[in-house]
């Protein structure tokens, strides 16, 4: 059942990118999802390894984008 839910919410999100403004819509969440569980990181921890590139969210946004793109496209042929 949470494969079946998981494969659900993935098309879902999939066919969500193709929408006016789905695309902007989605980096501007991964972009809120990034910072807030980054400090929450720096929250929690003492120590902590940043990545070299932290100043760069865009293309950590870009990279999360990347892999929604590849999911829409898996989803449209019909590979999973």
């Amino acid at each position: 059942m949470v494969a079946s839910a998981t494969a659900e919410g993935i098309r879902t999100i999939a066919e969500s990118l193709s929408l006016t403004g789905g695309r902007t819509a989605a980096n501007l969440r991964v972009a809120e999802q990034y910072i807030a569980q980054f400090g929450k990181l720096a929250k929690e921890n003492n120590t902590m390894i940043i990545p070299s590139n932290m100043g760069d969210i865009s293309a950590i946004v870009a990279t999360a984008m990347s892999i929604l793109e590849h999911v829409k496209q898996a989803n449209t042929s019909g590979n999973p």
